[in-house]
């Protein structure tokens, strides 16, 4: 599934940041039924795990979460930012 960005916050403002989410969120079902979590290391060896969720405030749309894991544990403190995600329709 492809997504545009709709919105972001903290660290999700930077392109390297949401790059990293659409990558790992490449085989995200839509619409979603739950969570999905996706746990991966980027080019420099970083453990990182991405949240997606329906949004409670955006219609027909995702907010995704990125934390920084710590091997293989994810840590509800390290969040670094959050963006939103409406999927592309073909």
């Amino acid at each position: 599934m492809k997504f545009t960005v709709t919105g972001t916050q903290g660290m999700l403002c930077d392109a390297y940041f949401q790059g990293l989410c659409l990558k790992a969120l490449w085989d995200c079902p839509y619409p979603l039924n739950g969570e999905y979590q996706r746990t991966f290391k980027d080019c420099l060896g970083q453990l990182w795990s991405v949240s997606a969720y329906s949004s409670e405030t955006r219609v027909n749309s995702l907010q995704v979460e990125i934390r920084i894991a710590d091997k293989g544990k994810v840590s509800n403190e390290r969040i670094i930012g959050a963006m939103w995600l409406k999927p592309l329709m073909n």
